[in-house]
């Protein structure tokens, strides 16, 4: 058996957001749709984390909102692994008529706030790439 190690918010969060401010920054996302991917309500408590993760000071980072960072990434993976990395913001934006996604866009589901529509994204992309 693996062992299994814990997640720190206080040392895994900051490079989590991190990286998650760089995927923002190549999909174009507003400062509103990178909140409403991380659960966050408070604009002041989204830019103070910004300003010391970008400062590599430390911060802590709750774990809904690293788990949320987590789906984060794994779409950003499973969608490069699809597409070239420049095309993957586009498709997030385009109308999807997968009945996963009912004609919208995967932006538009896993902006929706509802942690489970990020995991439905993550599931469906998962699913293309191991053709499940």
């Amino acid at each position: 058996m693996y062992p299994t190690k814990r997640i720190d918010p206080d040392r895994h969060g900051p490079a989590g957001l991190r990286t998650f401010l760089n995927i923002a920054a190549l999909w174009r996302l507003s400062v509103e749709e990178q909140m409403a991917l991380l659960g966050i309500q408070d604009v002041d408590v989204f830019n103070d984390w910004k300003v010391h993760v970008q400062a590599h000071e430390a911060v802590a980072i709750p774990m809904e909102v690293i788990e949320r960072i987590g789906c984060v990434l794994s779409i950003y993976g499973s969608l490069v692994t699809l597409f070239p990395e420049e095309r993957t913001g586009d498709w997030l934006r385009a109308p999807n008529t997968n009945s996963v996604f009912g004609g919208s866009s995967a932006l538009s589901m896993m902006t929706s706030g509802i942690f489970n529509d990020l995991r439905k994204v993550v599931s469906y992309l998962l699913g293309q790439i191991y053709g499940r």
